[in-house]
């Protein structure tokens, strides 16, 4: 699965569209993925604010890799990832169909809106 993965992404990368400037590509991502990332690290510094105060524990799919009190570096590490893995996903099905780039960029949103909705909840 994970070669699949890589595979579509590298293709993706060899199009023609692909010579746009890594500037260009952020700069031409969907609103939504950008609040996305904005959300994401929102969400990041929350959730080692929490960890170092010892307020709370990981129980998402972080906690399955380094349990549940991962480090700060560990969190970060992780939710760059996510976010850079995401946006070159985005950017690459932009090429092919904005639409479907703007669904995508959406649903990220929610997932990590929500995600945040929860600690929110939970902490106050």
């Amino acid at each position: 699965m994970k070669t699949a993965i890589v595979a579509a992404l590298l293709l993706g990368c060899a199009s023609p569209a692909a010579a746009r400037s890594i500037g260009e590509r952020i700069a031409d991502l969907p609103d939504e993925q950008k609040a996305a990332v904005a959300v994401s690290a929102i969400d990041a510094a929350w959730t080692v604010r929490c960890l170092d105060r010892g307020t709370c524990r990981e129980v998402g799919p972080m906690a399955l890799a380094f349990g549940q009190h991962p480090n700060a570096a560990q969190v970060i590490g992780t939710r760059m990832g996510t976010i850079i893995l995401s946006s070159v996903a985005v950017s690459i099905v932009q090429d092919r169909d904005p639409g479907a780039a703007r669904t995508i960029a959406r649903v990220n949103l929610i997932v990590t809106g929500t995600t945040i909705g929860i600690h929110f909840k939970r902490e106050f």
